[in-house]
């Protein structure tokens, strides 16, 4: 300890030396440049004072880069799980999820607070997908709902649900999709892995939107406002047989992106289909993600762009990843944040409209371990990512 300290102070004497050796028109050029120095923080290397005696910098770095924050939890909170589903609702101001053991969370402010097994949700299940839908049921008041899709699907009463609290002043879930049905196609069958997001413009020509869920057996289909799905062919768009998949609404570009598991990133257009955009044979590690599945992947609402986070390159927790990437005007770029969460995948993950940040939760750890923990990513002082 002793010897650190007289380390510092030499470099601290010698450094005041030489600054009083200085005329004084230089000094005062060094103190702005050392407080510049303070608060925006330079690249290692760089020469501060040339010969001449003016000062020159090569590289500077921002003192402030992103950074995932772990989140801390009081009171009751979920608990540890991979799979469950998650979404922002900007209507009611909070995030809701719906657990794999069937209860209903609200999450505000960094507060968890549970609405037990209500009446009509989707119950237990694993690797359901839930998105805000602002149209489906035509609103109740806050003008739209949390449209839930069942990842079990095996009767016609299991295809999708709505949630909606702030207009009745109590937390309900509704069937609404294929109760009074009997073709199989209504409900896609089981579609565990599948993706879902919602496209507020239209891809197929109307002017309300709708549900898009892209299954892992049947290609993609889309669910407008009256819930009709309309399936597209496998062979104008990405693969089949895929699980574990991401897909997310760029709102700032106007189209949808899906990142499939071989590491082919393609864009969904209003009216003109499926588009692949960056093909894996042109990625580099530096350029694009690497192919995983179970990866988080969400529209950064304060940001207009795509964060994607982790996911494993295995199917398996050996295979874990914890790498962040945005997705912006039809490129990738690797993000490094000072602070990441752990390696994971099989997390869940939203936009919180709220609170202005990302949000996931969960998934299977390196080990194959169920985590409990959650984590936000906000814009830096310097802005967004």
């Amino acid at each position: 300890m002793r010897a650190g300290k007289n380390c510092h102070h030499w470099f601290r004497d010698r450094a005041v030396r030489s600054l009083r050796m200085r005329p004084l028109g230089q000094r005062w050029q060094i103190v702005f440049f050392a407080v510049a120095v303070i608060a925006l923080g330079v690249s290692a290397g760089t020469s501060f004072i040339s010969a001449s005696g003016t000062v020159t910098v090569q590289t500077i770095w921002q003192h402030n880069p992103i950074s995932w924050t772990q989140l801390t939890c009081s009171g009751t909170c979920p608990a540890a799980e991979a799979g469950a589903a998650m979404a922002d609702d900007p209507g009611d101001g909070f995030v809701v999820l719906q657990d794999t053991s069937g209860d209903t969370w609200t999450y505000l402010d960094s507060v968890w607070t549970s609405l037990g097994s209500l009446t009509g949700a989707p119950g237990a299940q694993k690797g359901g997908m839930m998105i805000f839908a602002p149209t489906p049921g035509g609103g109740t008041g806050d003008g739209g709902q949390i449209l839930y899709k069942s990842a079990l699907g095996t009767t016609a009463s299991d295809f999708a649900f709505l949630f909606d609290k702030s207009y009745t002043g109590t937390a309900t879930w509704a069937d609404i999709y294929c109760n009074t049905r009997t073709n199989p196609d209504c409900y896609l069958g089981q579609v565990p892995g599948a993706n879902v997001m919602y496209d507020p413009v239209g891809v197929t020509g109307d002017t309300f939107g709708g549900m898009i869920v892209f299954t892992t057996v049947r290609g993609s289909w889309i669910t407008e406002p009256g819930f009709a799905p309309v399936e597209w062919s496998s062979t104008t768009g990405p693969a089949t047989g895929m699980s574990g998949a991401s897909m997310a609404w760029d709102s700032h570009d106007g189209y949808g992106v899906f990142f499939d598991t071989s590491g082919n990133t393609w864009k969904l257009t209003p009216g003109g289909g499926w588009t692949e955009i960056i093909p894996v044979s042109s990625c580099t590690p530096t350029t694009c993600p690497s192919p995983r599945s179970g990866a988080v992947m969400v529209y950064y609402g304060a940001c207009g762009e795509i964060i994607l986070y982790g996911g494993t390159t295995n199917g398996a927790g050996s295979g874990a990843l914890s790498d962040t990437w945005k997705f912006t005007g039809g490129s990738w770029q690797e993000l490094n944040p000072v602070t990441s969460p752990p390696a994971r995948y099989d997390a869940t993950g939203t936009y919180d409209s709220e609170d202005g940040y990302i949000l996931i939760f969960g998934g299977y750890s390196s080990s194959g371990t169920a985590l409990s923990d959650w984590w936000s990513l906000s814009p830096s002082i310097s802005g967004c990512p």
